[in-house]
């Protein structure tokens, strides 16, 4: 499978791009964007999809929410919600959901779905590009953007320095704003990876007053490794959640987490992972096992369910602020202060 340099693969709407073959070499770009779930049509319509944002109820000045995927969307500047996180964090094949619709403003539809199944070597030095689509306006009422969709690579050996992006579309900005939508799922799976290229799940931009969308997520594992897991929202407003806890996710196993600039839910059922943010973050912690490691930098704030009992006894803070609700009595926290309070 081959898509030269300054050529570009396009697919039907709705449809997903899959690709099995011995060999790839993708030097052009495969182009999905937009092409998932269609945004809401008229005033009052919901994007489609499990993520659909909710479209506004046929009023000027008031927006769509953002279409969810890995990300949940961000909710319009009139609090019309943004859709749910949904799809498999290790399986990415859903499209991204579509942004509600503003005052005859059409929602953003969301990005599309690649899968690349190759025995040998895929060598990306192009583009993938999964993106959803923006919001539009209408008579001061602006759409939901569309969620980003889906990336899902299994290869034997994974090189090139090309990019992967399933980022979400911007709300339209308006009287009334659309949400941003939210970002899609990218999995790769390879037994040697020398691939140095950017890979991308952002939340789109909710403008003025409207939510920024949450970031998606980005898991990659390499050879006998358990893999590991990225959600990074690229020093966004961190309006929107990114939820790790739905039954598909619940058997992950992680050898670590990276969060950046995010809100996120997790909750793993693996083995004990290394944690590691920047930015702000505000997560609640839900079931993960064992004594994880935790190196926290930035502005942090940990929620930790009454029933978890969950202890922190590697944790290590380094400059910025840590906030722990309703941690273990038994919390070692003696390098940094400590705000421990109810959820």
């Amino acid at each position: 499978f081959t898509v030269t340099s300054g050529y570009t693969v396009n697919i039907t709407a709705g449809t997903a791009l899959r690709v099995f073959a011995t060999t790839a070499n993708i030097a052009g770009t495969l182009n999905v964007v937009g092409k998932g779930s269609a945004g809401g049509a008229s005033c009052g319509f919901n994007g489609s999809g499990t993520g659909g944002g909710a479209g506004n109820a046929c009023g000027t000045n008031s927006g769509g929410g953002g279409g969810g995927h890995g990300g949940a969307g961000g909710n319009s500047s009139n609090g019309y919600a943004g859709g749910v996180s949904n799809g498999s964090l290790t399986q990415p094949v859903t499209l991204g959901s579509g942004g509600g619709s503003g005052y005859f403003a059409e929602g953003g539809a969301g990005g599309g779905a690649v899968y690349l199944k190759v025995t040998g070597t895929l060598t990306l030095d192009g583009t993938i590009n999964t993106n959803g689509g923006n919001g539009t306006i209408n008579s001061g009422s602006a759409s939901g953007g569309g969620a980003g969709g889906s990336v899902f690579i299994d290869t034997s050996t994974f090189a090139g320095t090309g990019s992967i992006s399933a980022n979400g579309g911007n709300g339209g900005d308006s009287t009334g704003d659309g949400g941003g939508g939210g970002g899609g799922r990218v999995a790769v799976y390879a037994l040697t990876n020398t691939h140095t290229g950017a890979i991308q799940a952002f939340g789109g931009d909710g403008p003025n007053t409207a939510f920024t969308g949450a970031a998606g997520t980005i898991f990659k594992k390499f050879g006998s490794a358990n893999g590991d897991l990225i959600i990074d929202n690229n020093s966004q407003a961190i309006d929107s959640r990114t939820d790790v806890k739905a039954a598909s996710q619940n058997n992950v196993q992680l050898d670590s987490i990276t969060l950046k600039s995010t809100l996120v839910t997790l909750k793993t059922n693996g083995s004990a992972p290394t944690f590691s943010t920047s930015g702000t973050i505000d997560m609640i912690i839900e079931d993960i096992q064992g004594s994880p490691s935790y190196t926290l930098t930035g502005t942090v704030l940990m929620r930790i369910p009454l029933a978890t009992g969950i202890q922190f006894t590697n944790l290590t803070k380094s400059g910025g602020s840590l906030t722990l609700e309703n941690a273990s009595a038994t919390t070692t926290a003696s390098s940094f202060n400590q705000t421990i309070s109810q959820m």
